[in-house]
């Protein structure tokens, strides 16, 4: 069935998909291994998962679909050209941090609604270079933020001191601090006035912990394909509760794990890698690799990794989701094997879940597989509720 909206034009397209050799064991993170289930509608196996990497057959195909899309005039296959953003500095309790803005007239609090960006693992503000400029021209203004480990900027090792005395943390609680910050310090909400938050995959953990903990801060949010934490140690089966304390171990030893981030690290591999989470294949561009590609060999990045891998403890989506209170819309891709669809249909019952959107044919990141429908989404979503951007008057 093809995602339409209203008043839309027609585009047909055409996507060429090819399942390569295995799947990554990085999957393990927060995401299992795979095991084909059946085919799908675009001919690649729908997946259950497993709690390590498996061998999957090699194969080639091709398959067309129509899409309508509203406000759209190219494509969907074709993403749209890279427009003008600008990649800043900023100081987050002394470390270097990176951000993307697009839309700002200049520096300090402005009258346009702020959109604010938040990735998933192993990527970085710029992973939202389709998305920055389109939104903006909306007349906002829109930021992407890199959480601290990720990106071009600083990687301190885990348990160092900050700048305020604490200890740094590669998680879900120390990103919500760095969010939060990067509201007041960059974004500079005026009294009362209240951002829109998107994100992807674990970005959404963050932003769901930040609405919740300072509901003054969010007027509404979008999840594209939110991590559902399946190796949590909640979640585990008796299976994963055996398999992955192994995976962590083996990996804890620093020259293995040097090795295995190394080999992810690698064009040809992460094209692999990246060929599983996206099934829009020419999305996985040569700009995408050196996007993702470049931070994997920067100081400090095998830390980040061992860090975040190791963290199988702290908040699930369910923890947030029954005390939100902002609207919010949930797309995702139909043929996610990172975070499958089929488990993340339970969260669509929450009450403050206004839309499911599905996507057929697009994988984990939909934000850059299909930019041009999701761009169109998200606008569509904040201006339905743009008038939460401040409160009305008591």
């Amino acid at each position: 069935m093809p995602f339409r909206t209203s008043n839309s034009s027609l585009h047909h397209q055409t996507l060429s998909m090819r399942n390569t050799a295995f799947v990554s064991p990085i999957l393990l993170q927060h995401r299992r291994g795979a095991l084909p289930l059946r085919r799908s509608r675009s001919g690649r196996p729908r997946f259950q998962t497993a709690p390590f990497p498996l061998p999957r057959q090699r194969c080639t195909l091709k398959c067309t679909r129509e899409v309508e899309v509203k406000g759209v005039g190219q494509a969907a296959n074709v993403a749209p050209e890279t427009e003008p953003y600008q990649v800043r500095d900023w100081l987050f309790k002394s470390f270097r941090v990176q951000y993307a803005v697009a839309g700002e007239e200049d520096a300090g609090r402005s009258s346009k609604p702020a959109v604010i960006l938040v990735h998933g693992f192993g990527a970085n503000c710029q992973h939202w270079r389709k998305n920055l400029k389109p939104l903006a021209d909306n007349g906002w203004r829109v930021y992407a933020m890199d959480l601290l480990g990720f990106g071009m900027g600083d990687k301190p090792t885990p348990g160092t001191l900050d700048s305020d005395g604490d200890p740094v943390m590669y998680n879900f609680d120390y990103w919500s601090v760095q969010l939060k910050a990067f509201v007041q310090d960059i974004v500079k909400l005026h009294e009362d006035e209240r951002a829109f938050f998107v994100a992807n995959s674990i970005g959404s953990m963050v932003t769901m912990q930040v609405a919740v903990e300072t509901p003054e801060l969010c007027a509404a949010q979008v999840f594209i394909s939110p991590s559902l934490r399946q190796l949590n140690v909640r979640k585990r089966s008796w299976v994963q509760d055996i398999a992955a304390p192994i995976f962590m171990k083996i990996l804890s030893y620093r020259p293995l794990g040097a090795f295995f981030l190394n080999s992810l690290a690698r064009p040809d591999q992460l094209r692999r890698v990246l060929r599983e989470a996206y099934e829009v294949e020419d999305a996985v561009d040569d700009e995408l690799i050196d996007i993702l590609g470049k931070p994997a060999y920067t100081d400090g990045a095998l830390d980040v990794f061992l860090a975040f891998i190791m963290y199988d403890d702290g908040p699930i989506p369910e923890d947030f989701l029954g005390d939100l209170t902002q609207p919010s819309m949930i797309i995702w891709g139909e043929e996610d094997r990172f975070e499958p669809i089929v488990l993340g249909e339970a969260l669509r019952h929450y009450s403050i879940i206004d839309q499911f959107v599905k996507l057929p044919d697009v994988g984990h990141c939909a934000h850059d597989e299909l930019p041009s429908e999701c761009n169109v989404l998200i606008s569509e979503f904040v201006k339905t509720n743009i008038d939460r951007v401040s409160p009305p008057l008591a």
